[in-house]
């Protein structure tokens, strides 16, 4: 499935693919970020009035940091096994950060990406953070504008 333009149910159509290569590459920039540390994605939250799929956003960027090879991230496979352990529902999407830090932590990520849907002034944006799980200091942010045709 080609994920770089999704139609909404208002036939709209959004270019995820350089939005998140754009953020993605600034990431990569941070000083100090080795290709061995573990990252956590979480799953994208939709802030705005637009029928968005966040899945779909989430997948999106797994790839755009899997692409660049520079991150060991968190599989979904260790992320099921992580919830049974934990005694976390499997339908539990993860949108309350403090699960989302317990996750990272127990799975020994150093860093969690964070990624959030949001509208401001009438304009939507991606937004990101970067977050260094050992202190839960947010170490990057960033926000791009995502058009909607």
């Amino acid at each position: 499935m080609d994920y770089q333009s999704i139609p909404s149910r208002r036939n709209t159509v959004i270019e995820w693919s350089p939005i998140i290569s754009n953020l993605v590459n600034k990431i990569l920039k941070i000083d100090g970020i080795r290709a061995d540390n573990i990252l956590l994605i979480a799953n994208a939250q939709n802030f705005t009035d637009v029928n968005l799929e966040t899945t779909i956003v989430t997948m999106v960027i797994k790839e755009s940091i899997k692409k660049n090879s520079f991150f060991t991230v968190v599989t979904p496979q260790q992320i099921t096994l992580t919830k049974k352990i934990l005694k976390i529902s499997s339908e539990d999407n993860f949108f309350e950060m403090s699960k989302v830090m317990g996750l990272a932590r127990y799975v020994r990520a150093q860093y969690l990406l964070s990624s959030s849907i949001e509208k401001e002034r009438g304009s939507i944006y991606l937004n990101m953070q970067l977050i260094l799980v050992k202190t839960g200091e947010i170490i990057w942010s960033g926000s791009c504008p995502v058009t909607i045709d």
